[in-house]
């Protein structure tokens, strides 16, 4: 059963798609339509709609809050890809790779067999002889590694 972040995230890109790449969201309002508080609508935002996974967000406060998305979909994709090295982190949790890694696939920045190459390689049971911290730290270098590789192959195409 999808969890309720799941909806939400899969609502709002519902909605993106309708709308062409662009949806202006009154959080008060569409919390209430969806029957979640406004916080979780925030929550879903912040994390999984950020500027690696494609996504630019633009917040107005007052008046319930709203929140202005857009899809960024204008640059190549190595361009993506390198972008989205230069974003990342020192550490990068598995749920939050994961994320990334369906936004590409999603995206068609990578395949879906990449894409679960990738999950496997950076999955916690692979990387599991490690501390939790050096796992994040690990699976933030394999995911630089592999996206500056596959942006090096899609140069090439």
């Amino acid at each position: 059963m999808a969890s309720k972040s799941d909806h939400i995230e899969q609502m709002i890109k519902k909605l993106l798609l309708e709308h062409g790449g662009y949806y202006e969201i009154s959080r008060n309002s569409f919390a209430e339509k969806l029957n979640v508080v406004p916080s979780q609508i925030s929550y879903v935002i912040e994390t999984r709609f950020k500027t690696q996974h494609g996504y630019l967000v633009e917040s107005r406060r007052g008046s319930g809050g709203s929140i202005r998305i857009r899809r960024v979909t204008n640059a190549s994709k190595a361009q993506q890809l390198m972008q989205l090295v230069e974003e990342s982190g020192t550490y990068l949790g598995q749920q939050e790779a994961f994320i990334a890694l369906r936004s590409l696939s999603e995206q068609e920045i990578i395949t879906p067999k990449v894409e679960q190459v990738m999950r496997a390689a950076m999955s916690n049971k692979s990387l599991n002889a490690l501390e939790t911290d050096e796992r994040d730290l690990v699976r933030a270098g394999i995911f630089r590694n592999m996206l500056t590789s596959l942006a090096a192959l899609a140069k090439e195409e």
